[in-house]
């Protein structure tokens, strides 16, 4: 009887451990890198979601259509995918990434290397939430644009006293409109 019940205890302790695994499945690392499992937006809000100031968090080359937003608020993170053309995104008529900055001093947040295509209601919105606080530091770069034309919304939503770098951007199709900015 001795030897079922200390048997049953070892299974019961692996049990945890298994789960736990499986729930972190959709990214893996640790502090300061860690390495979403695929482009899937769950995949990236699962590294986002663990991730500290300071972080990277890679995500592979492929592609995946994003039916919800990738967000985060006041982390100073970078999210690199594998370069443009290589990390493709189609977006289902909703927004890339919501970043939002209500802790103003250097928020010093990065996206870069990805492709953005699909119907959209703006790929990039940036919201600085102090008014008498400015946030700064963000850079979003080496990134290919493809907008469908006259049904996006705007690529670009950038709102509050913030500033950043945008460099080594690609814009392609009918942009309409480009930027919202105030």
């Amino acid at each position: 009887m001795r030897i079922i019940k200390i048997a049953l205890a070892g299974i019961l302790m692996i049990v945890p451990l298994t789960l736990q695994s499986q729930a972190n499945a959709a990214c893996s690392g640790t502090s300061p890198s860690w390495l979403a499992a695929s482009p899937d937006e769950a995949d990236v809000q699962s590294c986002i979601n663990v991730a500290v100031a300071g972080d990277t968090i890679r995500v592979p080359a492929g592609a995946a259509t994003w039916a919800t937003s990738v967000t985060w608020t006041n982390k100073a993170i970078s999210v690199i995918g594998a370069g443009i053309d290589q990390t493709v995104i189609t977006l289902n008529n909703n927004t890339a990434f919501i970043v939002i900055m209500n802790a103003g001093g250097t928020n010093s947040w990065r996206i870069s290397g990805f492709t953005f295509t699909g119907a959209h209601n703006m790929t990039f919105n940036i919201t600085s939430g102090s008014v008498n606080v400015p946030t700064k530091g963000w850079r979003i770069d080496h990134i290919r644009l493809n907008s469908p034309g006259a049904n996006a919304g705007w690529l670009f939503f950038i709102h509050g006293i913030t500033w950043g770098l945008m460099d080594h951007l690609v814009i392609d199709g009918n942009p309409s409109p480009i930027a919202a900015i105030y």
